[in-house]
């Protein structure tokens, strides 16, 4: 019995580059689509706590938590009373 050859042709390296941007196209729109999700969770919290634009962009130390009586939770952002 003898051994046939097969002989198969070989991907060309361009198809590999396509498929890899391809995969790379599909990974990053996965991540965009993950980064918007989590953002968009992000701004209900804030909108529940009442964290504004203002909120996030004032200094360290302008605001205080108002935490629940375990320390956890966060129930409001107060301006900070000197």
């Amino acid at each position: 019995m003898t051994k046939t050859k097969h002989n198969s042709p070989q991907e060309p390296k361009a198809d590999f580059i396509e498929f890899s941007k391809l995969q790379k196209s599909y990974i990053d729109e996965v991540l965009k689509r993950q980064r918007d999700e989590f953002n968009e969770i992000i701004d209900m919290i804030y909108d529940e706590l009442g964290i504004t634009e203002e909120i996030l962009k004032a200094p360290p130390g302008t605001y205080n938590l108002r935490k629940d009586c375990s320390g956890l939770d966060v129930l409001a952002v107060e301006p900070k009373q000197e």
